[in-house]
């Protein structure tokens, strides 16, 4: 697995967002900070149970930021070319679970 950045920044809207990363339990986190009054939040991509991945936030309630924000995670990363597997689309032999 690629060595992930401690912080990087993406940009939303016209806005640029800081993204902190932390790994717990071999599941990559990304803490997003903010230019404006939101409040920062922390998002993962994570298995459903049939097994699709999917970008939610932790704790649960930001889905929709999630769905924006995750995307470019990925796009960083691919700029990049250090797509790191726990943000690919290909799926491991066994899911992470939170």
């Amino acid at each position: 697995m690629v060595e992930l950045e401690k912080i990087f920044y993406i940009e939303l809207a016209g806005q640029k967002l800081q993204v902190e990363t932390a790994t717990i339990s071999k599941q990559v986190l990304f803490h997003i900070c903010f230019p404006d009054h939101r409040k920062p939040f922390t998002i993962s991509r994570i298995y459903s149970f049939d097994r699709q991945r999917f970008w939610t936030s932790i704790p649960e309630g930001r889905f929709r930021e999630a769905q924006q924000i995750g995307p470019l995670i990925e796009a960083y990363y691919r700029a990049k070319q250090q797509i790191p597997e726990t943000v690919s689309q290909t799926a491991p032999q066994e899911a992470n679970s939170i």
